[in-house]
């Protein structure tokens, strides 16, 4: 399973990280100096370069015969969440080579599809190919054996009925997909949903400390990782949001039994949630590590579409059968109303630690003709396969897991057909992006800010003094205007309030108003966490501000 941060703690930039500089025992500090260096890019960068900053801290004044810094506003200034409108979901699969072309260069890849099933298909973007395991035959090296391997590739152009993608490079797979007479597996293709490149910074940490009546300590070296989290007393300022799991995994009992690890991933808060039949809604993904470059098994996120929470066999609707009732393990496909997505088949091809965090998009406009109209309920989890993790893999049925035991989120589809649904983006807690749509009654209003002056409409005509009298007297002048909009959510549930305390703390927040994305600054500042027994509904009205003037007064 993959093991991330395990080594490299992450470092919530909206809350203090201390670094404590403790002398030897019998020792007495007399200073202390950080070496702070902010880094991206590469995951090898962790350890050998690719600097944004450095800084120097240096302190004499210990307390207690301990000096503390504080390193997380080092980082803050780096790390910039700018939301892609661009996020969405593409998958297909070829169960032969029939429809692959390689140009002579082996650099560019030439797949007969269908392209009218993609949504907002373009030059640029990112994909990935899963090629499959084969024998293949002609020129070397298509005459041995390939296993399973995934490459990161980009779209170099598409009509109607054929997509390219460029590679790069040469690559001699890619010829042997072509040239093989052999059957293959399925070669899977999927668009790439990784974020942004400013998700998450490493922080490199070089400590030394002077003592004296004893030799000074060894300097030593620590890493971290950065995002814009923020950590609250509830979870502690620095906490690791990794825990040891107990017992087995598999809700079928697994064989060999598959001992839960040190697994982590970041998903949204863990709560009943509501959405739009038509909304943009995403859920960040935390898939990567950082302590060394592969992670053990691929994982994929499954959405569920639902009518009832008890439906008996074969529909398989209940919380715990849907774990494991999917005949086709090879690829992301929907059966009885599932749809899976593999979030990375593996981790060994993504060169970049940002791309660890993956978005997985949940509404109608993210999964485009994936989406399954008239159910009442999507389930959303993150998950691993039996056969992933070394138990037998059974014909019947793929068993899945979720990560580290975790929950699955509960989105309501909400059909709205009186009020125009109101997307809401924001970053949550952890860093990412998470989303909640309001579906009631919303208002739009707007305020103006003015100065006024009184001028001297008066002139002098023929030596004589006249003036107007339809002329102004009172002028405006610096006027301009700010919008706001209420938006209400509709009955909620009660643990609703998790996620408007997140809100309520966003500092980066959008609205998806008319199809168009919108950034806003929350004006409520003051909210009562209803419950049902004193409210019976609840529902709860929120004010944002957009977050720039009406007229551009951009210096």
């Amino acid at each position: 399973m993959p093991t991330a941060l395990k080594n490299h703690r992450p470092v919530r930039t909206r809350s203090p990280f201390f670094i404590n500089c403790v002398p030897n025992t019998g020792t007495t500090i007399t200073s202390a100096s950080l070496s702070v260096k902010i880094k991206n890019g590469s995951r090898a960068s962790a350890v050998t370069g690719n600097v944004l900053k450095t800084y120097t801290l240096s302190k004499t004044n210990a307390v207690d015969n301990i000096i503390v810094f504080d390193i997380a506003p080092l980082a803050s200034d780096f790390l910039d969440h700018q939301y892609d409108q661009d996020i969405k979901y593409g998958y297909f699969s070829l169960n032969d080579n029939t429809d692959i072309s390689v140009d002579s260069t082996r650099q560019y890849l030439t797949v007969t599809i269908n392209t009218s099933s993609f949504c907002n298909l373009k030059v640029g973007d990112k994909w990935y190919v899963t090629t499959p395991q084969f024998s293949g035959s002609g020129e070397a090296p298509c005459n041995g054996s390939f296993t399973e391997e995934t490459w990161d590739v980009t779209v170099s152009s598409f009509n109607s009925s054929s997509i390219v993608f460029d590679y790069g490079e040469a690559n001699n797979v890619f010829f042997c997909m072509d040239t093989t007479s052999s059957a293959v597996n399925p070669i899977v293709f999927a668009h790439n949903n990784s974020a942004q490149a400013d998700e998450i910074l490493f922080i490199e940490v070089d400590k030394t400390i002077t003592v004296s009546g004893g030799d000074d300590p060894s300097p030593t070296e620590e890493h971290f990782t950065a995002n814009f989290g923020y950590g609250g007393f509830k979870d502690g300022v620095n906490f690791l949001p990794s825990s040891g799991g107990s017992g087995n995994y598999g809700y079928v009992q697994w064989t060999p039994a598959v001992t839960k690890q040190d697994d982590v991933t970041i998903m949204a808060t863990d709560c009943y949630r509501q959405m739009g039949q038509n909304s943009y809604t995403i859920l960040p993904i935390f898939t990567g590590e950082f302590d060394r470059n592969n992670p053990d098994v691929p994982t994929r996120g499954r959405i569920k579409f639902g009518a009832d929470e008890s439906a008996p066999p074969p529909n398989y609707d209940n919380t715990v059968k849907w774990l494991w009732f999917q005949p086709n393990a090879a690829s992301s496909v929907t059966v009885n109303n599932i749809f899976d997505i593999e979030i990375l088949p593996s981790d060994y091809m993504v060169d970049k630690v940002e791309q660890s965090v993956t978005y997985l998009p949940i509404g109608k406009k993210n999964l485009c003709n994936n989406w399954i109209d008239g159910f009442d309920f999507l389930r959303v989890g993150h998950f691993v396969a039996r056969e992933d993790l070394g138990s037998p893999y059974e014909t019947a049925q793929n068993d899945l897991a979720s990560v580290n035991a975790q929950g699955v989120l509960r989105y309501e589809i909400i059909c709205e057909p009186k009020y125009e649904v109101i997307d809401c983006l924001f970053i949550n807690k952890f860093g990412f992006w998470d989303s909640f749509s309001f579906f009631k009654k919303s208002m739009t209003q707007m305020s103006t800010t003015e100065s006024k002056y009184k001028r001297n409409i008066g002139k002098v005509v023929n030596n004589a003094y006249t003036y107007n009298l339809n002329a102004a007297q009172k002028l405006r002048y610096n006027v301009n205007g700010f919008k706001s909009i209420i938006v209400n959510t509709g009955f909620v549930n009660e643990s609703f309030s998790l996620l408007l305390e997140e809100i309520m703390l966003s500092e980066s927040i959008v609205l998806i108003i008319d199809n168009v994305f919108t950034p806003v600054t929350i004006q409520t500042n003051q909210v009562e966490f209803k419950k049902s027994v004193n409210d019976k509904l609840i529902n709860y009205a929120l004010t944002f501000d957009f977050a720039y003037n009406e007229l551009n007064d951009v210096v």
